[in-house]
Formats: structure tokens, sequence, C-alpha cells
């Protein structure tokens, strides 16, 4: 799973993904506005099908961030349609 550094779930669920789901959390730095982008996202893509690296399947979102920030829709768009792309489901 992809989240962004401050995103409530890596912040605030003490550890709930990772126990209840069990999934990892791969986070991603971003900038002031807490938004995520996809220069941050690729490169956590390159060992795609390594067998020696977790393999993320899913991006979540937080609209608006944990800073206040929102998101524009072509912001949304360009999000979407790489994880698409990269058969990556969105959250």
């Amino acid at each position: 799973m992809i989240c962004g550094e401050y995103a409530h779930l890596a912040v605030d669920e003490c550890g709930a993904p990772e126990r209840v789901l069990g999934s990892k959390l791969h986070l991603v730095k971003t900038p002031i506005e807490a938004k995520l982008t996809v220069d941050a996202i690729e490169p956590l893509l390159i060992r795609g099908g390594d067998q020696h690296f977790a393999q993320p399947k899913l991006v979540s979102i937080t609209l608006p961030t944990e800073l206040g920030t929102v998101y524009s829709r072509a912001e949304l768009r360009k999000l979407v349609e790489f994880c698409r792309s990269k058969n990556l489901w969105v959250h």
C-alpha cells in the first residue's frame, strides 16, 4: 500500500493496516502540501516482480490531505490514470 508520509493510515492508525490487513505501508515523501504525485510513486514500482521486495498494489489518496490541501481534478486524473496503467488500485 502506497500512501503519503502524513496520511491518516500511516500516522493515526497505530499499525492497524499492517496488523489487520497484513499489508506493508510504503510511505512516500510529500511536499509541504502533502499531496502524492506520480513522480513520488513511480520509484516504488521499479522492483515489480522482484520476489525480494514488497509489491505495491494500492495507492491511498487522502482528500483533503491531513494538512488541509485539496487535489485538483487534473491532479487526481493524472494519479488515477497512472495507477491504472500500472495495475494499482486507488483508495
